[in-house]
């Protein structure tokens, strides 16, 4: 379940969990925000992170982000946050797929802006 906390009408903040031994995260639900940022905890497994969006929290309308002829992936290390502003993702809801899978639970923290 992903948990969101609105720091003010400019940004929220929340985050999504990978359960042991899976790859995809929690539905977080950006209504009307575009994702900013995205921290990952120290103990995560993978190196790179893909991003899946749908219109309703519906498990069969997820679709991965594809841009310029690939699915958009950003390289990712524990610990640290990517700045994905630039990618300008407004999908009303998104999840998180790590390209490993992940040993235990991992809650993947989110920033938000609003656009």
């Amino acid at each position: 379940m992903a948990e969101t906390s609105e720091m003010d009408s400019n940004e929220i903040i929340g985050s999504v969990t990978i359960a042991a031994s899976a790859k995809l995260s929690s539905a977080f639900n950006l209504g009307g925000y575009m994702l900013k940022l995205i921290k990952v905890p120290a103990a995560f497994s993978g190196t790179a992170l893909k991003i899946k969006v749908a219109t309703t929290d519906t498990s069969a309308e997820y679709t991965y982000l594809y841009k310029t002829g690939a699915d958009v992936s950003f390289t990712v290390a524990a610990s640290k946050a990517v700045d994905v502003f630039d990618s300008h993702i407004c999908a009303r809801w998104i999840k998180i797929e790590s390209q490993t899978t992940e040993g235990a639970a991992r809650t993947v923290q989110i920033t938000a802006v609003r656009w």
